[in-house]
């Protein structure tokens, strides 16, 4: 049987080019594994080679590239399309696009999806919050993760760990804020009950 693996690097540039096309090589060598890649749709299909399926998509770029992802949906068909005709095994964003951030309610989650984490520490600058909400995203998507040697894997395990001290700091706020909002509640109906009980009061001596 067959592993069918669709590469995902919807960036421009020929750098993208040259690296994922040189992984996409490297995996259509392997006699039990067809190669696809979502590529933009300006690259260089010769970087690819003639053993891998390109499918080109014309993704949001600049600022464009993080509205929403429903303002796009010529592409959204597009990407529906490749996935229901390539039928992918697996998905691995070789480089994970922030068009990709709202993905995750569209993909079958039958798909195990695996994602390279380029540039754990962000360079100077690029720490903005599409950054965050973007790494956030390929985090929570993601089965697997690919990191670049030891000293990679170290600063992704400092990154997860204290991503799940934030994410255990949120939910106990959460909590706290419904524990909260639940007294006042309480606090406000016992109130309102004392209220009825003063105006029923009043009737009755009105009435005697």
């Amino acid at each position: 049987m067959r592993l069918r693996i669709l590469l995902i690097d919807l960036f421009e540039g020929p750098g993208h080019a040259y690296y994922t096309g040189r992984l996409a090589r490297a995996l259509a060598s392997a006699p039990e594994l067809d190669v696809g890649v979502l590529v933009d749709e300006g690259q260089d299909p010769a970087h690819y080679g003639p053993d891998v399926e390109l499918f080109p998509l014309r993704a949001p770029s600049g600022l464009r590239r993080f509205g929403p992802l429903l303002r796009q949906p010529v592409e959204l068909a597009r990407l529906g399309r490749v996935l229901t005709s390539f039928r992918p095994d697996l998905l691995h964003h070789v480089f994970f696009h922030p068009w990709f951030a709202g993905l995750a309610p569209f993909l079958d989650r039958r798909r195990p999806v695996l994602s390279t984490w380029h540039d754990i520490t962000p360079h100077d600058g690029e720490d903005g919050l599409v950054t965050r909400l973007t790494r956030r995203a390929m985090l929570g998507e993601s089965r697997r993760l690919f990191v670049h040697g030891p000293r990679s894997a170290e600063e992704a395990h400092d990154e997860l760990r204290a991503l799940r001290d934030a994410q255990a700091s949120e939910a106990l706020r959460a909590q706290r804020q419904r524990a909260e909002l639940q007294r006042a509640a309480a606090a406000a109906e016992e109130r309102g009950q004392e209220v009825h009980r003063l105006g029923k009061k009043l009737e009755a001596a009105e009435l005697a």
